[in-house]
């Protein structure tokens, strides 16, 4: 059976609060296993697949119904890291013949396997679909069954986000999170320290990825400010020389107590630095 359900409910779980499409499931039938079998399924508000097997060889279409789409987003294969574990193979995917998408998949061993179909515009996702399917001979035998996920926006989460967060033992960092106008999260970090009147900070935007069922960002860089004083007017924000853009995540960590926190984890030229920040008293 397929199951359709919120790819934010480990999230809203660790925010102790469950929006309403977390609850949401619906399980679907399964086209027979035929070996020439098309099946229309609607698996989401605005969209709507049909699958369809012949001699071994299953094709997925997508068609979006919804009369406005983001043209910055599209629906591509995603192959993860299983590498050589796949018992399927991509064949062709492209947006012929008026689909969203349409792909085409064989088999190249036996086993299970599940084919994930990823709503993305590069670099995060905002709904998935999964296919599983059985493989034998040389063919796709059946789908088995399946899911979606979709993540949360920004402004659903602001109301549990917003707000100031401090680092994990006293180590100093400050976190500030504020809902951007374009609907992400703004992130803005500092040690709160100077050195020559001047202190250092790290900003970025942060979209909720379905996948990897955190908030991402692939725009952080680091800022440079006069430190204000009485005497001086309103300090004006300088980008700090780098050699490109910085990415990384940020994670809910619950833990044993109940309460939870926002892991940082950043791989800005190949670093990574973890920090774990909770939310200071109103």
């Amino acid at each position: 059976m397929f199951r359709k359900f919120a790819g934010s409910i480990m999230l809203a779980a660790a925010l102790m609060a469950v929006p309403a499409i977390a609850g949401e499931t619906e399980d679907m039938e399964v086209a027979s296993n035929m070996e020439a079998v098309s099946e229309e399924t609607e698996m989401a508000v605005g969209t709507k697949v049909t699958t369809e097997r012949e001699d071994g060889v299953l094709t997925i279409r997508i068609e979006e119904t919804e009369e406005v789409q983001d043209p910055d987003f599209w629906w591509e294969f995603y192959t993860g890291d299983k590498g050589d574990a796949s018992c399927v193979e991509l064949l062709t995917q492209s947006t012929d013949d008026g689909c969203a998408y349409a792909g085409s998949f064989r088999a190249i061993d036996d086993g299970e396997d599940v084919i994930r179909l990823v709503h993305t515009n590069g670099h995060y996702v905002t709904e998935y679909m999964d296919f599983n399917v059985t493989a034998s001979d040389g063919k796709i035998g059946e789908i088995t069954g399946g899911g979606q996920g979709y993540g949360s926006t920004g402004e659903t989460l602001a109301p549990f986000l917003e707000g100031v967060w401090e680092e994990f033992d006293g180590a100093g960092r400050f976190m500030e999170i504020a809902l951007t106008e374009e609907g992400g999260l703004s992130f803005v970090i500092s040690d709160g320290s100077g050195r020559d009147g001047e202190t250092a900070f790290y900003t970025m935007t942060a979209y909720y990825d379905a996948v990897k069922e955190a908030l991402v960002y692939w725009d952080g860089e680091e800022k440079t400010a006069q430190i204000e004083t009485e005497d001086s007017a309103q300090p004006a924000e300088e980008e700090a020389q780098s050699e490109g853009e910085g990415t990384g995540l940020f994670a809910m960590e619950v833990q044993e107590d109940g309460s939870f926190g926002i892991l940082w984890k950043d791989d800005t030229f190949g670093n990574t630095n973890v920090g774990t920040f909770f939310k200071t008293a109103d």
